[in-house]
């Protein structure tokens, strides 16, 4: 075994020891800095089972005052459904039910890449060089610190990736759902599954989704009656007490030029966040109009990337759904100057944590990973128009 590899092997070993007894002890010591975005959610489910509307800005002001100093309320813009799911987590005190939704959410990263490393590769000798780079991955460790939701869709991306390589379409269904909660991050993924499912002939296997769709809005509308309602209004703008969807700035190459260009032109922020999706999905249309498309294993997580990068709105703990990412360039390319760059990370952040949209530069530099350690199997790895 070589030097390098000796290295990263203990590196490995020390940062799972270390994420380990940090979170643990980060409970305990900072436990409100451990709800800083958990409390949206938390707090929409309790006046959720009240029947208050929970995207009303003011109500969740009103709400949080008992638990937050802060007059500025911490919104939850996303679908009603999202409480099927995570409502076990919720019927506890606030730091409990916290503490729950760390480590659940820390166990979904984990499965996530089980998933994920058992499709992509057999190779046993980079697992522990894997678990080190996601271990050091700063937008995984901002999630798990804040209490935000990235756990989850990225255990829904893992089950679309899982669902499409294996022709699970249960799975896939289930995966799809998840991907709901924020389906800016997924919307070129969607596309690219009917594109290739319409290339198929394989429609008909969608089936599965939209009936697992179906029943949750229904169960939700039953459960909750009013409020898918509430929440569309939201989306429109039309909620009291709350900032416009349009307004929002993040950390994808949406949110950056709206920061570059903003100042100049004030009407540039609704119309970027249509343009570059828009132009997006219509040049990956044109880019395989004539030709195969690659198979899941190389086309998944390079849609996944560019769909994260060129989202409407984002922030750097959504970009912890590009674990696979991660692991297509550490199972490619393990160069020590790789794990070098996730370190170098998080002083940059922490500094910017205000200043969403420089975590653009983040995904930028880990998309020029990708494309050097995937170049020879994005053009060479395809699978047949019949997906046999």
């Amino acid at each position: 075994m070589g030097k390098i590899k000796k290295i990263l092997i203990l590196l490995s070993i020390l940062a799972v020891f270390a994420t380990t007894v940090i979170g643990v002890l980060f409970i305990d010591l900072y436990p409100n800095f451990l709800v800083l975005d958990f409390i949206e959610y938390w707090s929409a489910y309790n006046l959720t089972l009240n029947s208050i509307n929970p995207y009303n800005g003011i109500l969740m002001r009103d709400f949080q005052l008992i638990y937050t100093e802060s007059s500025a309320p911490q919104m939850m813009w996303n679908p009603p459904w999202i409480f099927l799911i995570i409502s076990p987590m919720l019927n506890f005190d606030l730091l409990i039910s916290a503490k729950i939704w760390l480590f659940i959410s820390l166990f979904l990263f984990i499965i996530s890449s089980v998933i994920y490393y058992q499709i992509l590769t057999d190779d046993k000798k980079i697992l522990l060089p894997i678990l080190l780079g996601l271990s050091l991955s700063f937008p995984i460790v901002r999630c798990l610190s804040i209490g935000q939701l990235a756990g989850f869709l990225t255990f829904g991306s893992s089950l679309i990736f899982w669902g499409l390589e294996k022709n699970k379409n249960w799975i896939l269904a289930f995966g799809l759902l998840l991907a709901t909660l924020k389906p800016h991050l997924f919307y070129l993924v969607f596309v690219l599954i009917l594109l290739v499912k319409y290339r198929r002939s394989d429609l008909f296997s969608l089936v599965p989704s939209i009936l697992v769709f179906l029943f949750a809005l229904s169960l939700c509308e039953l459960i909750y009656p009013n409020m898918i309602y509430y929440w569309y209004d939201a989306m429109r703008g039309n909620q009291v007490g709350n900032t416009k969807t349009s307004q929002w700035m993040g950390g994808t190459l949406v949110g950056y030029l709206i920061f570059l260009l903003g100042p100049i032109f004030s009407s540039t922020i609704l119309s970027l966040k249509i343009f570059i999706p828009l132009i997006t999905i219509l040049g990956v249309l044109f880019y395989y109009r004539n030709k195969v498309i690659p198979d899941w294993r190389v086309l998944y997580p390079s849609i996944l990337l560019l769909s994260v990068m060129t989202s409407p709105f984002g922030w750097s703990f959504d970009f912890s759904v590009l674990i696979i990412t991660h692991l297509v360039i550490m199972i490619k390319r393990p160069h020590v100057f790789y794990f070098v760059l996730l370190l170098a990370s998080y002083p940059v952040f922490f500094k910017l944590l205000t200043e969403e949209h420089y975590s653009f530069f983040y995904v930028l530099l880990i998309s020029l990973f990708y494309l050097i350690a995937n170049k020879e199997h994005l053009s060479t790895d395809y699978m047949p128009e019949n997906g046999k």
